[in-house]
């Protein structure tokens, strides 16, 4: 349970401790305490009405900086993080990401591919660098919920993406660098297709990135993208 102000957790985030940015994050709130939470594994599904509840000392109408908030992740779900079957994202990263809301999406979607959950019974939590990561530009504007266009849509893919790249390269607290590739489908090109991408990604750990970008130019792609 977490019992704060709004400022407080603006203030957090890296944003400055205004009304706007409260209700920002009051209003983001609400919606993570509607959401639908299903979990699906070979063994067994799970639904449940919410992520989180949300309680407050004011109404919705009168938000301000000082509005306290009190967050209580559903019960049921905190077996989930005291089992270490979760995701621990780089928050700096996330800060410097800002309001690029696709590269924030992509970020936290394809960060939740490349982690082991449980091994042997034991939580883990580490890096697989064997881990590579393929999607259609279709499949992410499906599950993104983007209300672009597909040419739309792929022009803020490829800068996300590459924003991404920069980001965990020039973030200190950052131990992994985000490589990724973005072309055209095969069978996009077969069918004389327009708008239809492939992104093949992949987290490489941060040492082993610039020691592989220290080879010959023509080697380079390949191989530090890890693709």
């Amino acid at each position: 349970v977490i019992d704060c102000s709004l400022g407080d957790i603006v203030h957090a985030m890296g944003r400055k401790r205004t009304t706007s940015e409260a209700a920002h994050v009051f209003q983001s709130l609400r919606r993570l305490s509607q959401t639908l939470i299903e979990i699906n594994s070979k063994e067994l599904g799970y639904f449940s009405g919410s992520l989180i509840s949300l309680g407050s000392d004011k109404t919705p109408e009168k938000i301000s900086t000082g509005h306290r908030v009190v967050v209580a992740v559903n019960p049921k779900l905190q077996d989930l993080y005291q089992a270490g079957r979760w995701k621990a994202l780089n928050f700096q990263v996330i800060r410097q990401l800002g309001r690029d809301n696709l590269a924030l999406w992509l970020y936290c979607f394809l960060s939740s591919h490349t982690y082991s959950m449980v091994c042997q019974g034991r939580a883990k939590n580490a890096l697989n660098e064997k881990t590579t990561i393929y999607y259609g530009s279709k499949k992410l504007l499906e599950l993104s919920g983007s209300k672009n266009s597909p040419s739309m849509y792929n022009t803020r893919l490829s800068k996300s993406l590459k924003k991404i790249q920069l980001t965990t390269i020039n973030e200190p607290t950052s131990d992994v660098v985000f490589c990724y590739d973005l072309s055209k489908s095969q069978s996009a090109s077969k069918n004389n297709e327009s708008g239809t991408y492939k992104v093949t990604a992949r987290f490489v750990p941060k040492s082993t990135y610039f020691e592989q970008i220290s080879i010959p130019v023509e080697e380079q792609e390949v191989e530090v993208k890890g693709l």
